[in-house]
């Protein structure tokens, strides 16, 4: 099992990449957590999210500062109070965001 999850955590091969190409990204905020019962917990454990959500924040910027370095002209929409499982979390905007692109791409 470790060696087919270790497989999977190359990188893919952007460079041959073609079309146009949309990344959808979660956007943390350092004062709202979008795992609900975050921003009901106090002490220890609210110190320990706190350290946690720094850790997204400068992930996810790391994560698109990549995806943008290795997938030239790629878009890239953030979206707010989605985090991981953004298409269950808020769905709306993310079929706002894709519908934007396509539209976007069929209107060349």
């Amino acid at each position: 099992m470790a060696s087919v999850l270790r497989r999977s955590l190359t990188t893919p091969p952007y460079a041959d990449v073609r079309a146009p190409s949309l990344a959808l990204y979660p956007k943390p905020a350092r004062d709202r957590y979008d795992m609900p019962y975050w921003n009901r917990l106090r002490g220890p454990a609210r110190s320990n999210a706190d350290s946690l959500q720094a850790w997204l924040i400068e992930a996810t910027r790391s994560n698109i500062d990549s995806i943008r370095a290795m997938l030239p002209g790629v878009e890239v929409q953030e979206i707010a109070s989605s985090g991981h499982l953004m298409f269950l979390l808020t769905p709306d905007e993310v079929e706002v965001a894709m519908r934007r692109f396509l539209a976007r791409r069929a209107g060349r």
